[in-house]
């Protein structure tokens, strides 16, 4: 499937939520593109490369008091990103193929990430306003939302998303959440 690409420096994983501000006419463009074609369109770590992605869907739009475009995105699933190409205004479009879903394992590691993130998520402005989206009993939910809410520089960003190993995974969000809930 060949999807338009929104490069940012931020990471979104499966099942995540994030509200964004549009204002190139690009991005406008692909806002027209992925509601109109109802699939969606990859939003990808802002790097020199473009391999891995997360396909996400616009849940809502509005215009903002400042005259931009917000829009409200769920990430669904990682996407093999291939043939990037670009057209005249510069919008980036790839050729995707969906990725292996991480396999995650239930652990009590993971259910103390899952009560610590639900304090944070409560004060979040996309979680707060959509209760029904957290999904805390889930390991691999409340690990993606750890993930997403740490800084990371659009390298590791990358490295995260390309990861394939969800324990790797588990214990980075392990290591950084202890670190951040004794601060």
């Amino acid at each position: 499937m060949q999807l338009p690409l929104f490069p940012l420096s931020m990471l979104l994983l499966p099942g995540g939520l994030s509200k964004l501000r549009i204002f190139e006419p690009r991005y406008q463009r692909l806002v027209s593109l992925a509601t109109s074609s109802g699939q969606g369109f990859i939003l990808t770590p802002a790097t020199d490369d473009y391999e891995l992605g997360v396909r996400c869907y616009i849940n809502d739009f509005e215009q903002l008091e400042d005259g931009l475009l917000g829009i409200d995105i769920c990430a669904e699933q990682r996407v093999n990103i291939n043939n990037v190409y670009r057209d005249d205004d510069g919008l980036n479009f790839a050729e995707c193929e969906i990725a292996p879903d991480w396999q995650w394992q239930q652990h009590s590691a993971s259910e103390q990430l899952s009560r610590q993130l639900e304090n944070l998520l409560a004060r979040h402005p996309c979680y707060a306003d959509h209760p029904e989206a957290r999904h805390l009993d889930s390991p691999g939910w409340s690990i993606c939302r750890w993930l997403e809410l740490l800084p990371f520089s659009n390298e590791a960003r990358a490295h995260i998303l390309s990861e394939d190993n969800p324990v790797v995974l588990e214990h980075l969000a392990e290591q950084l959440a202890a670190a951040i809930t004794q601060a």
